[in-house]
C-alpha cells in the first residue's frame, strides 16, 4: 500500500511532488508559460491513461474502489488546475 502510494505521489500532476519537481525542471528549459502548458498536458494525458486502467481493473478483476476515486481526485485535480489557470489569464 505505502509503495502504491509513493509511485502515485511521484506521477507528474501539478499537486504531486512528481509535478513539482518536473515543473521546476521545465523552468529550466523553457519559459513558464510553455512549462506549464507542457506540465498540464502531460497531467491530462496521465490522468486519461490512470482513469482508463483504473476503469478496466475495476470490471474486470477485483471491483478495486480505491482506484476509481484515485481517478476521481485526479480528473477533479486537473480541471481545479485548469480553472485557476483560466482565472489567472484574465486578471
Amino acid at each position: 500500500m505505502n509503495l502504491f502510494l509513493g509511485i502515485f505521489n511521484i506521477l507528474p500532476f501539478h499537486s504531486f511532488d512528481g509535478g513539482r519537481a518536473l515543473s521546476e525542471f521545465l523552468l529550466i528549459k523553457f519559459t513558464e508559460k510553455t512549462a506549464k502548458a507542457v506540465l498540464t498536458s502531460l497531467s491530462v494525458f496521465v490522468t486519461i491513461v490512470f482513469s482508463f486502467f483504473s476503469v478496466v481493473i475495476f470490471f474486470n478483476y477485483n471491483k478495486n474502489f480505491m482506484l476509481l476515486s484515485m481517478s476521481v481526485f485526479l480528473i477533479l485535480s486537473i480541471f481545479s488546475d485548469l480553472i485557476k489557470t483560466k482565472n489567472c489569464k484574465d486578471l
